[in-house]
């Protein structure tokens, strides 16, 4: 199985299986667990982190805890079945870098994953520009 680690600065390296078994494993699908579970983490090894689906936003919220836990100290990846817009929440939220399959890295192909670090797609959600606009008829007015 190959799997490739796409970085938050870019860079795109094939990662080995033994590579994943070093790494510490924490299922954010299951908040309440993982976050006992994040308490007990080597501050000397990656954290892998593994997310639910897109729809449910706990996962993202362990993530942020994982990442305020270890500090800057280690690496914090992320895993499961990922859409490019997903890592792009992931590191808003504090991974380091992204493990993806090479089934879905091919089935996106290179441009779609690292689209998703460009600076358009990290702006995230900006409460001041929304109170600025005050409501959706106003985003409808032209002019």
């Amino acid at each position: 199985m190959s799997l490739k680690l796409l970085s938050i600065d870019g860079s795109v390296r094939e990662l080995s299986l033994e590579d994943m078994a070093h790494s510490q494993r924490l299922d954010a699908t299951d908040p309440e667990t993982a976050l006992v579970a994040m308490r007990k983490l080597n501050l000397h090894q990656p954290v892998t982190v593994t997310l639910g689906n897109s729809a449910d936003g706990r996962s993202f919220s362990v993530l942020s805890q994982v990442r305020q836990h270890c500090a800057q100290q280690k690496d914090v990846w992320v895993t499961g079945n990922l859409l490019p817009d997903q890592i792009t929440l992931a590191f808003q939220c504090g991974a380091t870098a992204a493990v993806i399959d090479a089934e879905n890295w091919e089935r996106r192909g290179e441009f779609g994953w690292r689209n998703a670090l460009s600076p358009a797609t990290q702006l995230g959600y900006r409460a001041q520009v929304w109170s600025e606009v005050g409501s959706i008829p106003a985003l409808r007015k032209t002019g």
